[in-house]
């Protein structure tokens, strides 16, 4: 399912946040935007779609599928994607947060919020 399709259908279901975003990862078959969705572990359904989206954007730039646009100047989409991953990553790390919950004093693997 396509995920513009799979949030509309997901969005106004009378569900708790916590099985909008099992159920919506779940519509997630294959690929990186999966895996970028079980990487990190997204809290909300709007986490969730923010995650999908960009991480499908940033695939399909890296893949040229993105429709013809007007030659521009500044950063890529792709450019784009990597400084924001990068910069949030070393942020985390600089702060000493951990990648899953974003509170310090531990790291992903051993955060009391994963299950």
């Amino acid at each position: 399912m396509e995920l513009h399709n799979l949030e509309a259908a997901m969005a106004g279901a009378p569900l708790s946040e916590d099985v909008k975003v099992t159920v919506f990862m779940d519509g997630v078959r294959t690929g990186p935007v999966r895996t970028e969705l079980f990487r990190r572990q997204p809290k909300t359904f709007n986490e969730a779609v923010h995650i999908a989206m960009l991480e499908d954007h940033c695939v399909r730039s890296a893949q040229g599928h993105t429709p013809h646009a007007e030659a521009s100047e500044g950063p890529t989409p792709m450019e784009i994607c990597l400084a924001e991953s990068a910069r949030s990553q070393k942020t985390q790390r600089v702060s000493g947060r951990c990648f899953g919950c974003n509170l310090p004093g531990h790291f992903r693997w051993n955060c009391p919020t994963n299950p």
